[in-house]
Protein backbone atom coordinates (compact mmCIF):
# COMPACT_ATOMS: atom_id res chain seq x y z
CA UNK A 1 0.00 0.00 0.00
CA UNK A 2 2.47 2.53 0.98
CA UNK A 3 4.18 1.62 -2.30
CA UNK A 4 1.25 2.57 -4.15
CA UNK A 5 0.99 5.89 -2.24
CA UNK A 6 4.81 6.44 -2.79
CA UNK A 7 4.41 5.60 -7.02
CA UNK A 8 1.36 8.24 -6.97
CA UNK A 9 3.70 10.78 -5.07
CA UNK A 10 6.60 10.99 -7.44
CA UNK A 11 4.39 10.82 -10.67
CA UNK A 12 2.44 13.77 -9.12
CA UNK A 13 5.37 15.46 -8.77
CA UNK A 14 6.62 15.15 -12.18
CA UNK A 15 6.32 18.88 -12.91
CA UNK A 16 8.95 20.92 -13.69
CA UNK A 17 9.60 23.26 -10.96
CA UNK A 18 8.04 26.82 -12.33
CA UNK A 19 4.87 25.75 -12.47
CA UNK A 20 5.08 23.64 -8.99
CA UNK A 21 2.31 24.86 -6.91
CA UNK A 22 2.84 26.39 -3.60
CA UNK A 23 2.11 23.86 -0.67
CA UNK A 24 -0.81 24.95 1.20
CA UNK A 25 -3.06 22.05 3.16
CA UNK A 26 -6.30 24.87 2.60
CA UNK A 27 -5.38 26.56 -0.58
CA UNK A 28 -7.59 25.89 -3.59
CA UNK A 29 -7.13 22.06 -5.08
CA UNK A 30 -4.69 21.96 -7.67
CA UNK A 31 -6.17 22.45 -11.15
CA UNK A 32 -4.26 19.07 -11.95
CA UNK A 33 -6.94 17.12 -10.95
CA UNK A 34 -9.22 16.75 -8.06
CA UNK A 35 -7.76 15.73 -4.84
CA UNK A 36 -4.58 15.50 -5.65
CA UNK A 37 -1.89 16.36 -2.88
CA UNK A 38 -0.89 19.79 -3.51
CA UNK A 39 3.34 20.02 -4.30
CA UNK A 40 6.05 21.87 -2.60
CA UNK A 41 7.56 24.93 -4.54
CA UNK A 42 11.10 25.11 -4.68
CA UNK A 43 11.79 28.27 -2.34
CA UNK A 44 9.78 25.87 0.55
CA UNK A 45 11.25 23.01 -0.43
CA UNK A 46 14.45 24.49 0.22
CA UNK A 47 14.13 26.53 3.06
CA UNK A 48 12.76 22.98 4.78
CA UNK A 49 16.45 21.17 3.36
CA UNK A 50 18.61 24.23 5.56
CA UNK A 51 16.58 24.04 8.38
CA UNK A 52 16.85 20.10 8.65
CA UNK A 53 20.62 20.77 7.91
CA UNK A 54 21.00 22.57 11.36
CA UNK A 55 18.97 19.86 13.20
CA UNK A 56 20.59 17.11 11.66
CA UNK A 57 24.40 17.99 11.34
CA UNK A 58 24.74 18.91 15.09
CA UNK A 59 23.02 16.01 16.14
CA UNK A 60 24.92 13.57 14.50
CA UNK A 61 26.73 11.84 16.36
CA UNK A 62 23.49 11.14 18.66
CA UNK A 63 21.08 9.86 15.77
CA UNK A 64 23.56 8.61 12.86
CA UNK A 65 24.03 5.06 13.81
CA UNK A 66 20.73 4.17 14.88
CA UNK A 67 19.45 5.71 11.69
CA UNK A 68 22.12 3.95 9.40
CA UNK A 69 20.21 0.66 11.26
CA UNK A 70 17.05 1.34 11.29
CA UNK A 71 14.94 -1.21 10.21
CA UNK A 72 11.44 -0.30 10.69
CA UNK A 73 9.69 3.46 11.09
CA UNK A 74 9.40 2.20 15.11
CA UNK A 75 12.88 2.35 14.93
CA UNK A 76 12.84 6.08 13.02
CA UNK A 77 10.69 6.95 15.49
CA UNK A 78 12.46 6.22 18.27
CA UNK A 79 15.45 7.96 17.25
CA UNK A 80 13.32 11.38 16.49
CA UNK A 81 11.44 11.28 19.71
CA UNK A 82 14.54 11.30 21.87
CA UNK A 83 15.89 14.51 20.07
CA UNK A 84 14.62 17.44 21.67
CA UNK A 85 14.99 20.02 18.97
CA UNK A 86 12.91 17.76 16.26
CA UNK A 87 9.75 19.98 16.39
CA UNK A 88 12.02 22.79 15.02
CA UNK A 89 12.39 21.70 11.70
CA UNK A 90 9.61 20.56 9.35
CA UNK A 91 9.22 17.69 9.16
CA UNK A 92 10.33 15.92 11.88
CA UNK A 93 6.98 16.40 13.74
CA UNK A 94 5.96 13.79 11.48
CA UNK A 95 8.52 10.96 12.81
CA UNK A 96 7.87 11.74 17.06
CA UNK A 97 5.44 9.66 17.25
CA UNK A 98 3.95 6.41 15.97
CA UNK A 99 1.49 6.23 13.07
CA UNK A 100 -0.88 4.03 11.42
CA UNK A 101 -1.39 2.97 8.06
CA UNK A 102 -4.13 4.59 5.64
CA UNK A 103 -7.00 2.72 4.42
CA UNK A 104 -6.12 2.88 1.46
CA UNK A 105 -3.92 4.48 -1.40
CA UNK A 106 -6.67 7.31 -1.85
CA UNK A 107 -7.77 7.69 1.73
CA UNK A 108 -4.83 10.46 2.30
CA UNK A 109 -5.73 12.59 -0.65
CA UNK A 110 -9.88 12.29 0.59
CA UNK A 111 -8.82 13.08 4.00
CA UNK A 112 -6.80 16.75 2.26
CA UNK A 113 -9.74 17.36 -0.27
CA UNK A 114 -12.48 17.18 3.21
CA UNK A 115 -10.44 19.37 5.67
CA UNK A 116 -9.85 21.80 2.74
CA UNK A 117 -14.14 21.68 2.11
CA UNK A 118 -14.88 21.94 5.97
CA UNK A 119 -12.28 24.79 5.79
CA UNK A 120 -14.00 26.91 3.48
CA UNK A 121 -17.11 25.77 5.15
CA UNK A 122 -16.11 27.27 8.32
CA UNK A 123 -14.93 30.85 6.76
CA UNK A 124 -18.26 31.11 5.50
CA UNK A 125 -20.02 30.46 8.52
CA UNK A 126 -17.57 32.62 10.31
CA UNK A 127 -18.34 35.37 7.86
CA UNK A 128 -22.42 34.60 8.07
CA UNK A 129 -21.70 35.12 11.85
CA UNK A 130 -20.02 38.47 11.95
CA UNK A 131 -23.23 39.23 9.46
CA UNK A 132 -25.67 38.16 12.05
CA UNK A 133 -23.83 39.49 15.03
CA UNK A 134 -24.10 42.93 13.48
CA UNK A 135 -27.78 42.63 12.91
CA UNK A 136 -28.15 41.41 16.75
CA UNK A 137 -27.00 44.53 17.59
CA UNK A 138 -28.97 46.46 15.15
CA UNK A 139 -31.91 44.81 16.32
CA UNK A 140 -30.81 45.69 20.53
CA UNK A 141 -30.20 49.47 19.33
CA UNK A 142 -33.90 49.76 17.85
CA UNK A 143 -35.37 48.08 20.80
CA UNK A 144 -33.74 50.86 22.78
CA UNK A 145 -34.98 53.36 20.50
CA UNK A 146 -37.99 52.37 21.20
CA UNK A 147 -38.73 52.20 24.40
CA UNK A 148 -40.85 55.01 24.80
CA UNK A 149 -42.62 53.13 21.49
CA UNK A 150 -44.78 50.69 23.25
CA UNK A 151 -47.01 49.97 19.87
CA UNK A 152 -43.76 48.61 18.24
CA UNK A 153 -41.60 47.24 20.94
CA UNK A 154 -43.57 43.69 20.38
CA UNK A 155 -42.24 43.69 17.11
CA UNK A 156 -38.68 44.58 17.22
CA UNK A 157 -38.18 42.04 20.04
CA UNK A 158 -39.65 39.57 18.30
CA UNK A 159 -37.18 40.45 15.25
CA UNK A 160 -34.47 40.76 17.89
CA UNK A 161 -35.42 37.21 18.97
CA UNK A 162 -35.47 35.92 15.65
CA UNK A 163 -31.66 37.34 15.06
CA UNK A 164 -30.24 36.01 17.98
CA UNK A 165 -32.02 32.20 17.09
CA UNK A 166 -29.78 32.64 13.77
CA UNK A 167 -26.72 33.79 15.21
CA UNK A 168 -27.09 31.07 18.10
CA UNK A 169 -27.30 28.52 15.50
CA UNK A 170 -24.36 29.88 13.14
CA UNK A 171 -22.57 29.73 16.47
CA UNK A 172 -23.44 26.25 16.74
CA UNK A 173 -22.36 25.30 13.53
CA UNK A 174 -19.19 26.69 13.98
CA UNK A 175 -18.44 24.51 17.31
CA UNK A 176 -19.70 21.45 14.84
CA UNK A 177 -17.06 22.32 11.73
CA UNK A 178 -14.47 23.16 14.77
CA UNK A 179 -14.93 19.94 15.94
CA UNK A 180 -14.78 18.18 13.03
CA UNK A 181 -11.90 20.24 11.23
CA UNK A 182 -9.85 19.29 14.74
CA UNK A 183 -10.63 15.45 13.98
CA UNK A 184 -9.92 15.60 10.06
CA UNK A 185 -6.08 17.83 11.15
CA UNK A 186 -5.51 14.98 13.19
CA UNK A 187 -6.68 12.14 10.85
CA UNK A 188 -4.57 13.74 7.98
CA UNK A 189 -1.19 13.93 10.15
CA UNK A 190 -1.81 10.76 11.12
CA UNK A 191 -2.02 9.46 8.04
CA UNK A 192 0.84 12.14 6.47
CA UNK A 193 3.32 10.76 9.16
CA UNK A 194 3.15 6.82 8.19
CA UNK A 195 3.52 7.97 4.68
CA UNK A 196 6.41 10.06 5.72
CA UNK A 197 8.12 7.59 7.87
CA UNK A 198 7.81 4.76 5.43
CA UNK A 199 9.33 6.66 3.00
CA UNK A 200 12.46 8.11 4.63
CA UNK A 201 13.07 4.04 5.65
CA UNK A 202 12.79 3.63 1.98
CA UNK A 203 15.72 6.25 1.84
CA UNK A 204 17.55 4.72 4.56
CA UNK A 205 17.42 0.81 3.12
CA UNK A 206 17.72 2.18 -0.55
CA UNK A 207 21.53 2.79 0.55
CA UNK A 208 21.61 4.81 -2.96
CA UNK A 209 23.37 7.40 -1.25
CA UNK A 210 25.82 7.65 1.52
CA UNK A 211 23.56 8.36 4.86
CA UNK A 212 24.78 11.74 6.17
CA UNK A 213 22.90 14.94 7.05
CA UNK A 214 22.55 16.30 4.47
CA UNK A 215 21.77 13.44 2.17
CA UNK A 216 19.00 13.04 4.77
CA UNK A 217 17.67 16.45 4.24
CA UNK A 218 17.35 16.37 1.10
CA UNK A 219 15.30 13.33 1.01
CA UNK A 220 13.29 14.59 3.88
CA UNK A 221 12.73 18.28 3.27
CA UNK A 222 9.75 17.23 0.63
CA UNK A 223 7.95 14.71 2.91
CA UNK A 224 5.19 13.58 2.81
CA UNK A 225 4.31 16.18 -0.37
CA UNK A 226 5.85 14.19 -2.50
CA UNK A 227 8.26 10.83 -2.39
CA UNK A 228 11.88 11.18 -0.93
CA UNK A 229 13.30 10.37 -4.96
CA UNK A 230 11.34 13.52 -5.75
CA UNK A 231 12.64 15.68 -2.74
CA UNK A 232 16.50 14.53 -3.22
CA UNK A 233 16.57 14.93 -6.66
CA UNK A 234 15.47 18.74 -6.51
CA UNK A 235 17.19 19.66 -3.37
CA UNK A 236 20.60 18.42 -4.52
CA UNK A 237 19.96 20.52 -7.90
CA UNK A 238 21.35 23.75 -5.10
CA UNK A 239 23.83 23.25 -2.89
CA UNK A 240 22.77 24.18 1.01
CA UNK A 241 24.62 27.50 1.75
CA UNK A 242 24.96 26.45 5.64
CA UNK A 243 28.50 26.14 6.73
CA UNK A 244 28.76 22.19 8.48
CA UNK A 245 28.31 22.50 11.81
CA UNK A 246 30.70 21.96 13.83
CA UNK A 247 29.89 19.47 15.72
CA UNK A 248 29.62 17.20 12.50
CA UNK A 249 33.18 18.59 11.52
CA UNK A 250 34.24 16.78 14.69
CA UNK A 251 32.58 13.50 14.08
CA UNK A 252 34.28 13.74 10.76
CA UNK A 253 37.84 14.32 12.25
CA UNK A 254 36.55 11.89 14.84
CA UNK A 255 35.71 9.28 12.17
CA UNK A 256 38.70 9.92 10.41
CA UNK A 257 41.03 9.15 13.30
CA UNK A 258 39.20 5.88 13.85
CA UNK A 259 39.23 5.10 10.04
CA UNK A 260 42.11 2.29 10.67
CA UNK A 261 42.42 1.46 14.32
CA UNK A 262 40.50 1.51 17.14
CA UNK A 263 42.66 0.37 19.94
CA UNK A 264 41.55 -2.10 22.35
CA UNK A 265 41.96 0.64 25.69
CA UNK A 266 41.07 3.98 27.02
CA UNK A 267 45.05 4.61 26.78
CA UNK A 268 45.62 3.52 23.63
CA UNK A 269 42.52 5.67 22.23
CA UNK A 270 43.92 8.73 24.00
CA UNK A 271 47.63 8.22 22.43
CA UNK A 272 45.86 7.68 19.36
CA UNK A 273 44.20 10.95 19.32
CA UNK A 274 47.17 12.55 21.18
CA UNK A 275 49.66 11.46 18.05
CA UNK A 276 46.64 12.03 15.22
CA UNK A 277 44.69 15.00 16.09
CA UNK A 278 48.16 17.74 15.49
CA UNK A 279 48.33 16.35 12.49
CA UNK A 280 44.87 16.59 11.10
CA UNK A 281 45.14 18.33 7.64
CA UNK A 282 43.44 21.68 6.91
CA UNK A 283 40.41 19.98 6.06
CA UNK A 284 39.94 19.32 9.55
CA UNK A 285 41.03 22.56 10.66
CA UNK A 286 38.62 23.68 12.63
CA UNK A 287 37.89 20.64 14.22
CA UNK A 288 41.20 19.94 15.17
CA UNK A 289 41.54 23.45 16.97
CA UNK A 290 38.17 22.95 18.76
CA UNK A 291 39.24 19.24 20.04
CA UNK A 292 42.81 20.55 21.04
CA UNK A 293 40.94 23.28 23.13
CA UNK A 294 38.31 20.90 24.69
CA UNK A 295 40.76 17.91 25.07
CA UNK A 296 39.52 17.16 28.98
CA UNK A 297 36.07 16.89 27.48
CA UNK A 298 37.31 14.45 24.72
CA UNK A 299 39.57 12.74 27.48
CA UNK A 300 36.49 11.99 29.59
CA UNK A 301 34.98 11.26 26.51
CA UNK A 302 37.06 8.51 25.54
CA UNK A 303 36.97 6.71 29.07
CA UNK A 304 33.19 6.25 29.41
CA UNK A 305 33.05 5.08 25.43
CA UNK A 306 35.44 2.37 26.19
CA UNK A 307 34.23 0.94 29.20
CA UNK A 308 31.59 -0.63 26.55
CA UNK A 309 32.29 -2.55 24.12
CA UNK A 310 31.06 -0.48 20.49
CA UNK A 311 31.31 -2.26 17.07
CA UNK A 312 33.98 -0.15 15.09
CA UNK A 313 30.99 1.63 13.32
CA UNK A 314 29.24 2.68 15.91
CA UNK A 315 32.49 4.15 18.50
CA UNK A 316 32.83 7.53 16.23
CA UNK A 317 29.71 8.26 16.41
CA UNK A 318 29.31 7.29 20.05
CA UNK A 319 32.54 8.64 21.13
CA UNK A 320 31.40 12.62 19.41
CA UNK A 321 27.86 12.57 21.28
CA UNK A 322 29.86 12.15 24.51
CA UNK A 323 32.16 14.71 23.44
CA UNK A 324 29.55 17.24 23.08
CA UNK A 325 27.65 15.85 26.24
CA UNK A 326 31.14 16.39 27.91
CA UNK A 327 31.59 20.03 26.55
CA UNK A 328 28.32 21.40 27.41
CA UNK A 329 27.95 20.15 30.72
CA UNK A 330 28.57 22.42 33.56
CA UNK A 331 31.91 22.96 35.18
CA UNK A 332 33.52 24.03 38.31
CA UNK A 333 36.26 26.15 38.29
CA UNK A 334 38.44 23.97 39.45
CA UNK A 335 37.78 21.81 36.51
CA UNK A 336 37.70 24.55 33.86
CA UNK A 337 40.81 25.77 35.38
CA UNK A 338 42.32 21.89 35.25
CA UNK A 339 40.97 22.04 31.54
CA UNK A 340 42.80 24.92 30.42
CA UNK A 341 46.35 23.80 32.12
CA UNK A 342 45.61 20.39 29.91
CA UNK A 343 44.66 22.30 27.17
CA UNK A 344 48.17 24.28 27.33
CA UNK A 345 49.72 21.05 27.26
CA UNK A 346 48.21 19.49 24.35
CA UNK A 347 48.64 23.00 22.47
CA UNK A 348 52.52 22.81 23.26
CA UNK A 349 53.87 19.78 23.41
CA UNK A 350 57.50 19.53 24.90
CA UNK A 351 59.93 19.35 21.82
CA UNK A 352 62.08 16.19 23.82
Amino acid sequence: MAKKIRGQLDRDSGQKHPTVKPLTLLSTPSPRGPGRPPLVNQDELLGRRDSLVSVLEPSWGEIGSELKTARTTSDIVKVFSALKSALRAFPLEYFCGEATTPDSPLKLQETRRELWQISQESRKLHEARDKQAQLVTEAQTALAQAENKPEIVDVVEAELATRQAELDRLESEIEKARIRRENLERNLHNQEAFLAQTELLRFIRSRRYALTPRNLANAMAGLPHIGWRQSFKRCAEVDCPMALSLNYQVFQAIAYVLRRKQPRSAEGALRLFQGEVPRLSKKYELARKYITENWQHLREAIEGCWKIKSHPKVLPFRLTSAFVKSVYRPRTALERVLAARERFQIDKPSSS
